[in-house]
């Protein structure tokens, strides 16, 4: 059988995104597919480190012209080498990742008579809450003439993403599918060996978080809740593993409330998808998300989960794994309420992260649309 040309297009290369394209690098069939990626200029120490790997399966070739920001030149000469490329790779398949590769991609796509263009978009950039109501406007205008003119099937990372788009009027619902982001089976490390690694007793108790310090991740809720359950309760501590704009600024917030005994910022590690393990709480405070990879590892560790039920996430936070809530003072009394009697069945949350979340089924799900 003749192998399909893969073009994979993303303009970041930095956390989720990142880790889903190269997800799908490692893991599609290299009997069935042949792959090669373009990117933009911002990646991150993970990307940066593989690359090498990366290049035994796929072709990488780096666009600098493939901005965040909206530049008509810079837009402009990405369209056209992107239209070059396709020219010389004759791709089977186009698989747009991210809003900005999502409109440049698709166009180039389009314009150069791609069969198959399908579209990843990470959490719409109308869901974001620091764009004002006038750029919404424009990105939902943007979304709904390439759905509709440029794409063969979007694939959304949640259900309540797919709820939205049709809210919005993007498209007809046959055009959207759900594929959850997956993640792989590992080894964890022992939960108390863990703690005490991180400077902390194996009894004490750890409410985490591991995502960039910024804006959309809302770290500030974290702390401020942080400041509130310490208050009543100085046995428990908050750890937040990552590192992001807004890093000075809760470092200030900790000093100005004298929580430096309890509250701990890691900084970015490249095995925050283990230190998960230490946690007995998952505190996710994000002003929106998609399907984040840190709720999936906490799944995948057995880890309950708190979060804001205007996120977006309750989709994947249900009953059984753990609580959603409504503002800081509904997450105080819950996490005190937790820590004094409330129980969930760690079988039942690696269960759920099995059936839902394996990154087996993800590349499943991708590749039987990619050959149908």
């Amino acid at each position: 059988m003749e192998k399909k040309k893969v073009l994979l297009i993303a303009e970041t290369m930095e956390g989720g995104v990142r880790r889903h394209v190269m997800d799908l690098i490692n893991g599609l069939d290299t009997d069935r597919f042949t792959l090669t990626l373009v990117y933009g200029n911002r990646v991150d120490a993970p990307f940066s480190k593989n690359m090498n790997k990366l290049k035994e399966k796929a072709v990488l070739i780096h666009l600098p012209s493939l901005t965040r920001e909206i530049n008509i030149k810079e837009d402009m000469r990405a369209l056209t080498t992107l239209k070059k490329i396709i020219k010389l790779n004759n791709p089977d398949i186009v698989h747009c990742h991210s809003s900005k590769a999502g409109v440049v991609g698709r166009l180039a796509a389009k314009s150069s008579g791609v069969r198959k263009v399908f579209y990843t978009p990470h959490a719409y950039s109308f869901q974001n809450d620091s764009f004002s109501q006038s750029k919404k406007r424009l990105f939902i205008t943007i979304e709904r003439l390439l759905s509709r003119r440029s794409t063969t099937y979007t694939f959304n990372v949640s259900q309540q993403e797919r709820s939205e788009a049709i809210r919005r009027k993007i498209d007809r619902e046959n055009k959207f599918k759900v594929v959850y982001n997956g993640i792989p089976m590992v080894d964890l490390p022992d939960k108390y060996q863990l703690k005490t690694e991180l400077g902390l007793t194996p009894d004490t108790y750890i409410i985490g978080n591991n995502g960039r310090l910024s804006y959309q991740k809302d770290p500030l809720r974290f702390l401020m809740i942080a400041d509130k359950v310490i208050s009543r309760n100085s046995n428990i501590h908050f750890v937040w593993a990552g590192d992001g704009p807004l890093n000075d600024e809760c470092r200030e917030y900790i000093r100005a409330h004298q929580l430096e005994d309890n509250v701990h910022l890691l900084g970015f590690r490249d095995d925050a998808e283990l230190i998960v393990s230490a946690y007995d709480l998952f505190l996710i405070t994000s002003r929106h998300e998609g399907l984040p990879y840190s709720l999936i590892e906490a799944m995948r560790a057995s880890v309950p989960i708190i979060g804001f039920r205007d996120s977006g996430i309750d989709e994947i936070v249900t009953e059984e794994n753990g609580v959603m809530v409504d503002g800081v003072e509904q997450a105080e009394a819950a996490i005190l309420q937790y820590v004094e009697n409330m129980t969930f069945s760690k079988d039942i949350i690696y269960s759920n992260f099995q059936h839902y979340y394996s990154i087996d089924k993800m590349l499943k799900d991708l590749q039987s649309v990619y050959v149908s």
